[in-house]
């Protein structure tokens, strides 16, 4: 009978034979999410305040471009903030590992 694996080493060994779960970040993913996330977030406001004034146009337009600028310059702050995370996390599992 094989002894038993340690459930770590077998991750290990699955993520280096499958290169697709590497630690490279696309920003084309990047994009894509972000699009996808904006397009529904203006949606919601511009359907809601299409719906309380009775679909007045100048309304409309007004707050999906309001909204859009909104959305956009809160997705960039949240971006470089999540970046960093993401870097502080990898940096504190590289030096984790380095001690075992």
């Amino acid at each position: 009978m094989a002894p038993p694996v340690n459930p770590r080493t077998a991750l290990d060994k699955i993520l280096k034979r499958e290169r697709w779960h590497g630690r490279g970040g696309s920003w084309v993913a990047d994009a894509i999410y972000g699009a996808n996330d904006g397009l529904g977030a203006v949606f919601g406001i511009v359907s809601g305040v299409a719906g309380a004034t009775n679909n007045q146009q100048h309304y409309v337009l007004i707050s999906g471009l309001a909204g859009n600028a909104r959305f956009h310059s809160v997705d960039g702050r949240r971006s470089v903030s999540c970046r960093k995370s993401e870097a502080e996390v990898y940096e504190a599992e590289s030096h984790a590992s380095a001690l075992r």
